[in-house]
């Protein structure tokens, strides 16, 4: 990861130049608290290439985006889905870097 930042040292202080990272929850909880309710990565950058789709556990698409403020509610169709294990796929690119594919599943808490 020492490729994504650019460190300049002056004594007493400490910049960072370009720090580009996208992190993905395991688990969220959608019961309207203000708090946890929409899954979506944690970004520190802008993407320029972004796509989130998740699956349920019979591999079915039930969520897709190319935004990446937009994330999922844990509805479809306007219905609350069941606590359970879902699967995710995330294909992003920042500006410096290389496309990349990340996948990996999460928990819905109710």
């Amino acid at each position: 990861m020492s490729s994504n930042y650019t460190f300049i040292y002056v004594p007493g202080t400490l910049t960072v130049n370009s720090l580009l990272a996208l992190v993905i929850p395991n688990a969220f909880t959608p019961n309207k608290d203000g708090l946890n309710d929409i899954f979506k990565p944690v970004m520190i950058g802008r993407p320029t290439v972004y796509k989130l789709i998740i699956y349920n556990r019979w591999g079915q698409q039930i969520f897709e985006t190319t935004d990446p403020g937009q994330g999922w509610n844990g509805m479809i169709k306007n219905g609350d889905q069941e606590s359970g294990t879902y699967i995710w796929t995330c294909a992003y690119q920042f500006y410096t870097q290389e496309k990349m594919i990340k996948k990996g599943v999460f928990l819905l808490l109710r």
